[in-house]
């Protein structure tokens, strides 16, 4: 976007849905470039993160917060009869989706980098950022979750790097040139028919970039992209990892670059899926012709992403995690980490994702000893009892009786209280507001 054309002709730029991880990034980023911004949601406290960038700020979604607009930004969150959307079409502002604004401001960048997948965008997108950042890279982040230490959003300069969704196709805005797929997988079933039609979509993220993929996934496997870097911890690429060993606090691994064999990495307070995050970094490295070594180093000590393995406090001396997990595939991933001595709190993310994977689910938490299921976080939906997490809790219940249901914050309160006394982990699985939920148990506990 260029920003001489904004201020002249275009008087304010408008975001429909500005509370969210992703659509806030972008405001930030054209606040610091000092365009005027305004941004609306339905909730004030999605809007806070803005108040340190001079932008103005509407609760609630009226015909009159776009007046004056010229450009007019919406998520894909945003339904078509959203009045400020159908207002900003009777005025003719110029309309554009989140994803191809942030294409517009990737051009702007000498290298731009786009991390996608179903699952582990965040925490990729984490490791890569600190890898440049420790390589003095100053790279330009849009993180879809926040570093404990920059938040989702970090001004840079010559290096864009952005996590990138393929929900309602988003991907497809897109042209980077490094495309990053950690693997695809039958998620997001309201958009595509099936995994085929992912698969698709991706081909076409990676049509025109330098592809980095992980084909140790049978689906990213099946991209043919033109120019491709690869990762793995099993078979050949360009970047893999031997030996991986467990250790008291993370993984340890062997490296091999190009089948050149450079040591031995250490990754502290790590699951294993972050072997292969570490891998997909080392790679970007590889291909900007970054020191290798110093990339390395850089992955020793990483600060984390809130929502992802966060350790939120205890409650009876119990410690309480949280973990991002809304899909069946990250769940068994989740499961098998924090093992059976541990009680899960999930609360399901939208009824359609339940009603779509719901014998997924039910084989996912199989293996719970002790869950809660609390009531769906519903975000864009309205309510469907086919996908309700009291459905859920009732097939599960009838497989395992230690499985309860709460939809009251009292309720699931003393629930957690109940059933602290016999574990030794409690993890709060999801991401919806379940992680507000917990933290305001712990602070009021």
């Amino acid at each position: 976007m260029n920003k001489k054309k904004v201020n002249q002709e275009n008087k304010r730029i408008h975001f429909i849905g500005g509370g969210g991880i992703g659509m806030s990034g972008l405001i930030k980023y054209l606040a610091e470039k000092g365009y005027a911004v305004s941004a609306s949601d339905k909730n004030f406290s999605s809007l806070i993160s803005l108040e340190n960038y001079n932008v103005k700020t509407f609760c609630g979604h009226k015909k009159s917060n776009v007046k004056n607009a010229d450009v007019v930004v919406y998520s894909s969150a945003i339904k078509d009869d959203n009045p400020e959307l159908l207002e900003a079409k009777r005025n003719k502002a110029k309309i554009l989706k989140r994803s191809q604004l942030l294409n517009q401001i990737l051009s702007l960048h000498k290298i731009s980098i786009g991390v996608a997948g179903s699952h582990g965008k965040t925490t990729a997108t984490n490791f890569i950022a600190q890898m440049l950042l420790h390589l003095n890279k100053k790279p330009t982040v849009f993180l879809g979750g926040e570093n404990v230490e920059f938040g989702n959003f970090l001004m840079g300069e010559n290096i864009a790097l952005a996590e990138v969704c393929e929900y309602k196709r988003n991907i497809l805005d897109l042209l980077v040139d490094i495309a990053v797929v950690l693997n695809i997988d039958n998620d997001h079933l309201d958009t595509y028919k099936n995994v085929e039609e992912q698969i698709k979509a991706f081909n076409q993220f990676v049509k025109n970039s330098l592809a980095i993929i992980n084909v140790d996934d049978k689906n990213a496997r099946k991209l043919k992209a033109k120019q491709k870097l690869t990762v793995s911890l099993k078979r050949k690429a360009t970047v893999r990892a031997k030996k991986i060993i467990k250790k008291e606090s993370g993984y340890e691994f062997t490296l091999y670059v190009k089948n050149k064999k450079y040591g031995k990495v250490f990754l502290n307070n790590a699951r294993r899926h972050n072997v292969l995050n570490a891998l997909t970094a080392i790679c970007v490295a590889l291909h900007l012709n970054l020191d290798i070594n110093l990339a390395v180093e850089s992955l020793k000590t990483l600060s984390g992403v809130k929502r992802r393995d966060e350790y939120l406090g205890d409650i009876n001396g119990v410690k309480v995690y949280q973990d991002y997990a809304h899909h069946p595939t990250e769940i068994v991933e989740t499961l098998k980490s924090y093992g059976k001595d541990t009680l899960y709190i999930f609360q399901p993310h939208t009824y359609s994702r339940t009603k779509l994977l719901f014998n997924d689910f039910i084989k996912a938490f199989k293996g719970a000893k002790n869950l809660i299921i609390y009531k769906t976080y519903p975000a864009r939906e309205s309510f469907d009892e086919n996908g309700d997490a009291k459905r859920l809790y009732l097939e599960l219940n009838r497989l395992n009786k230690n499985v309860y249901y709460e939809h009251t914050i009292n309720g699931l309160k003393q629930k957690i209280s109940q059933k602290s006394a016999n574990v030794k982990k409690i993890v709060s699985v999801g991401a919806g507001d379940l992680y507000e939920i917990i933290k305001n148990i712990l602070k009021n506990s």
